[in-house]
């Protein structure tokens, strides 16, 4: 519910602001409200901060992913609305499937690949058709 409503406010933004103006302020107001959360776990924080510098890069790798997909989710809202994008995000279960397979050798059942099929044809349907 509350990825319709940033959606759906982030297009009313683009119309006059660029994806990287919004990108940038969204970033620094994060920082701002994501603070007061670190008094909240302090403990949560000192793990962090005491962690290895592999998990360090991991962590650096999340926000830089995360970054990046938050921009190209601007970009994309931007150039075919908030309605189109968040249909083609709808892809995205996939794709944790597939790296948790990758990266983790989780299995992945043959439902989980016929429902693949199903999410790409329906993406697939919704956008060409619901023009």
């Amino acid at each position: 519910m509350l990825w319709g409503l940033i959606y759906a406010l982030s297009q009313k933004a683009l119309v006059n602001f660029s994806p990287v103006g919004v990108q940038v302020l969204s970033a620094l107001l994060a920082a701002i409200f994501v603070v007061p959360l670190a008094f909240y776990d302090l403990k949560g924080v000192g793990e962090v901060l005491n962690a290895s510098w592999v998990e360090y890069g991991l962590i650096v790798a999340i926000v830089a992913l995360a970054v990046l997909a938050n921009f190209l989710s601007f970009f994309s809202i931007k150039a075919i609305g908030a309605t189109k994008m968040s249909i083609l995000e709808m892809t995205y279960p996939f794709f944790v499937a597939l790296f948790c397979f990758w990266f983790f050798r989780t299995s992945l059942s043959p439902m989980t690949w016929v429902g693949a099929v199903f999410i790409f044809l329906g993406t697939g349907i919704v956008l060409y058709f619901g023009k």
